[in-house]
């Protein structure tokens, strides 16, 4: 039975990620660890590379497409192919800085910000689409939970769960039940974000990646 829902799983979507940030900020060979090779080639204009992403159920390997546009900004045309109406869903920003220039992180954020966005704006999403793109990053927020509280959550619910499985000699579905409920419930609690949370919201996740950090041990 298992063999035969292996094979009749769909493929997952294919997902991009898309790293923004200047020359020799580090993009390719972040690419190059995620492949985990010593290094990748670079080219000109937009750069192509794609990762294998291991997954044990599966016999296929499904692939992660990462793009490295040129750092100067001069070709910001060619992410019409990096960033479109078709993969826009299934696309992570990540905007690359390096700490061997700490003063210029700022500027490049802006600066790359800026042109993701002009960019977004001229892609011809379906205003229904852009809504519900935009709702799914303000829920995401309005629902995130730090990692170390998630994990004592999830030990607690396995209590719980254990707990009246042992008392009402069930097989701990009510325990599952009552973890949905309390999910729904919190759903429909959400607060709304602070005015300065993702006040520029574009519709995709983003995120910063920090290298050529040096670390320093006093003994």
């Amino acid at each position: 039975m298992q063999e035969v829902q292996n094979s009749t799983k769909k493929s997952p979507p294919p997902k991009s990620i898309i790293l923004l940030g200047e020359n020799e900020s580090g993009r390719s060979t972040i690419v190059a660890r995620l492949k985990n090779v010593e290094s990748v080639s670079k080219g000109i204009g937009l750069e192509y590379h794609y990762i294998d992403i291991k997954d044990e159920d599966r016999d296929d390997i499904p692939k992660l497409g990462a793009w490295i546009p040129d750092g100067d900004g001069s070709c910001t045309n060619l992410l019409k192919f990096a960033l479109n109406e078709t993969n826009f869903e299934h696309t992570l920003i990540a905007f690359v800085v390096s700490m061997s220039s700490p003063w210029s992180i700022m500027e490049s954020l802006n600066k790359w910000a800026a042109i993701l966005h002009d960019h977004i704006k001229k892609l011809n999403i379906p205003e229904e689409k852009r809504k519900e793109y935009l709702n799914r990053q303000i829920r995401s927020f309005q629902m995130y939970q730090d990692p170390d509280d998630n994990l004592s959550s999830k030990q607690n619910s396995s209590n719980a769960t254990q707990g009246a499985s042992n008392t009402t000699g069930t097989t701990g579905a009510s325990g599952v039940t009552l973890t949905k409920m309390i999910s729904i419930e919190k759903e429909e609690d959400l607060l709304p974000l602070d005015p300065y949370i993702l006040n520029k919201n574009i519709g995709l996740p983003v995120m910063v990646i920090v290298t050529k950090v040096c670390f320093i041990f006093v003994i």
